[in-house]
């Protein structure tokens, strides 16, 4: 029986980088999903039958949901980001590496450099679940195949 060509949550990883620092704290990463965002531009010719489009880039969305794995995900993820937005002048930025590990063992990694950030939630959903939070993700760049 041939091995599924799929891929598995498990056989993934996501690791942040944020001030040239790897972030222990994502070690709950529960998703992570990016969007590649291309829109269609048409536009109609004189001679033509039909419109002629074009495909253009317009980056990349992102969402990381986790659990908070210890004490310091407040001090070095949030309370960092949350400063660097208020002081224009100390401009944080987020470098998200994705693995995926494949059947056949191959390793592939998608680095998105200098991602920028939207909304930092918390979530306390009840005293017998775990608190989680998410990070919205923008990056302007193609991410770069390692």
């Amino acid at each position: 029986m041939a091995k599924s060509s799929r891929i598995f949550g498990r056989d993934t990883s996501v690791v942040a980088v944020v001030g040239g620092k790897i972030l222990k704290e994502l070690q709950q990463v529960k998703s992570f999903s990016s969007t590649f965002k291309i829109d269609i531009v048409k536009e109609g010719y004189l001679g033509h039958v039909a419109p002629l489009a074009d495909s253009i880039f317009q980056g990349v969305d992102m969402k990381l949901e986790m659990d908070w794995g210890d004490d310091s995900v407040i001090e070095n993820l949030y309370l960092p980001l949350a400063l660097g937005a208020s002081d224009r002048t100390k401009t944080v930025r987020i470098n998200i590496t994705s693995t995926f590990i494949f059947s056949t063992g191959k390793r592939q990694r998608l680095q998105y450099p200098g991602c920028t950030y939207g909304d930092l939630p918390a979530n306390i959903s009840g005293r017998d679940k775990f608190v989680g939070g998410s990070l919205d993700l923008y990056c302007d760049s193609i991410p770069t195949l390692l």
